[in-house]
Order: C-alpha cells, then sequence, then structure tokens
C-alpha cells in the first residue's frame, strides 16, 4: 500500500509567480489606490487632500447620477440579450456543421 505525499511543487510556483505579481501590481494594488482616494477630500484646484470624508458617496444619492446608472444598467441587459439571441444560434449552427469534420480540426499532428 502506498501513501502519496503532498510535495513542494517548486516549478509549478516559478510559472505561477510572475503572473502573481503582476496580477499584485497591475491590478490590486491601483484598485486599492482608487479606493482609499475615493474617501479623501477634495482640493481647492481639485486635487485631493488626505481627510477622510464621504462626500464623493453621498452625491451618488443625487437623481442624476441615478438616472445615469440607470439608463447604463438598461443598455447594458439589451446589448446582453442581443448578444445572447445572436450568439446562440450562430454557435449552434457552427458545432453543427463541425461535428463530422472534427477530426479535422486536430492541430497536435
Amino acid at each position: 500500500m502506498t501513501t502519496s505525499r503532498s510535495r513542494f511543487n517548486f516549478t509549478a510556483l516559478v510559472y505561477i509567480l510572475p503572473l502573481t505579481l503582476a496580477l499584485l501590481l497591475l491590478v490590486v494594488l491601483p484598485l486599492l489606490y482608487v479606493g482609499a482616494m475615493s474617501f479623501m477630500g477634495r482640493g481647492a484646484y481639485g486635487g485631493t487632500i488626505k481627510r477622510f470624508t464621504v462626500d464623493a458617496y453621498e452625491s451618488l444619492a443625487d437623481f442624476t447620477y441615478l438616472k445615469a446608472v440607470g439608463r447604463s444598467i438598461c443598455m447594458a441587459l439589451k446589448s446582453s440579450v442581443l448578444c445572447i439571441l445572436l450568439g446562440y444560434p450562430f454557435t449552434f449552427i457552427v458545432a453543427r456543421k463541425w461535428k463530422n469534420q472534427a477530426s479535422c480540426l486536430c492541430f497536435c499532428s
């Protein structure tokens, strides 16, 4: 009876580390920075001052912003439905056409 031991896979770490660092530097840190900046106060000339405030979030409750957000959501739903209605029949036709030609699609030889 053999027992499998989990070993530290150094090769996997070498492959995963650059992607993890890139995601951290290019996605996570900028999002944290923008999130922190959204709670700072507005300066006299458009800059930010290091004062905690929620003014930016209070202005989101204004009817003008809510109307714009509602229009954006409506447009996103319409485009999603249109893409689904056009995409599914197209993929069905392509899948039916290439059903018997699956051996031709192998590029591994």
